[in-house]
């Protein structure tokens, strides 16, 4: 019970945060510290949980595509607002993480499947089905393999975009 308080304390340190320009704070309880940043007037927010078992990092980033996604961009796609959380960490030296990034293009999905299915060749799973809502696709690279990365496409037919969701899971055997 006392992990899952602190575990939500925690998080509302980083969602509420510092506010200001590259700021830091650091906290510290009897089961380690919490350092919580914030740069460029909250753009990147970051957290960092020390303890004697280990470190854990969980990252959130307004409008920004990370680098290290593994997995191309499709052309023209932007960052969806707060659509970046990352979470890496290591425990007994072994090391994993986990990353979501949420894009979104007003290309049809036909397109972004076409171009998906291009670049993956026969690296990737390939699923498909349709809903009520529309379309949705998924791509899985590395399923056993310690890296593993999902690409999630969904039609919204609303709003007349596609929607791209990119995780990338990291785990040391």
């Amino acid at each position: 019970m006392r992990k899952v308080i602190l575990v939500l304390a925690m998080l509302l340190l980083v969602l509420g945060g510092c506010k200001g320009k590259d700021k830091s704070k650091v906290y510290y309880t009897k089961e380690g510290k919490v350092e919580v940043s914030e740069k460029e007037e909250g753009k990147v927010k970051e957290m960092t949980v020390t303890t004697e078992k280990g470190t854990a990092t969980l990252k959130t980033a307004k409008g920004e595509i990370p680098e290290d996604l593994g997995v191309p961009v499709y052309p023209g796609a932007s960052a969806r607002e707060g659509g970046t959380l990352s979470i890496s960490g290591d425990r007994e030296g072994k090391r994993g993480g986990f990353s979501s990034t949420f894009l979104t293009t007003s290309d049809d999905i036909e397109k972004v499947i076409e171009y998906y299915k291009k670049e993956f060749g026969d690296k990737a799973e390939f699923y498909e089905m349709t809903t009520p809502n529309g379309r949705m696709a998924s791509f899985t690279l590395g399923a056993d393999e310690p890296e593993k990365i999902t690409v999630m496409l969904t039609q919204n037919p609303d709003k007349k975009v596609t929607n791209i969701h990119i995780t990338k899971m990291m785990e040391e055997k």
